[in-house]
């Protein structure tokens, strides 16, 4: 979780500093005497940044409303158990269950079908 962190946070300073070089190669180059242009160029490119600063705030928000893979189970119920057998597993499927296996995990797509980016049938 570091390294997507640290990933994140260097793409974001990266998009930053190139919308501000463009920025200011535009800005530069309207304030040369020998090029002055009407077209407010730096501010088309300011619209970027403030779309990505828009999108984020948007799906940081849409990520509080998520829930959990799992649901949080008591300390004192020792009845519950997240663990299932193959057998369980697809004697689920064949009663119409959509799960999959990620990883360890056994997880419920049936929620997120009509949302997966690549559609339902790659998943």
């Amino acid at each position: 979780m570091r390294v997507k962190r640290i990933h994140k946070f260097f793409a974001y300073a990266i998009i930053i500093l190139a919308l501000f070089t463009v920025w200011y190669g535009i800005w530069d180059y309207r304030h040369n005497p020998k090029h002055l242009y009407d077209t407010p160029l730096e501010w088309i490119v300011t619209m970027p940044l403030i779309l990505l600063v828009l999108f984020e705030l948007i799906h940081r928000k849409s990520l509080m409303h998520e829930e959990a893979f799992f649901p949080r189970a008591k300390i004192s119920d020792a009845s519950t158990s997240f663990t299932i057998t193959k057998n369980d597993y697809e004697r689920r499927l064949a009663n119409g269950e959509q799960l999959v296996i990620l990883d360890d995990y056994i997880l419920d797509i049936s929620k997120f079908l009509n949302e997966h980016p690549g559609g339902k049938f790659s998943l």
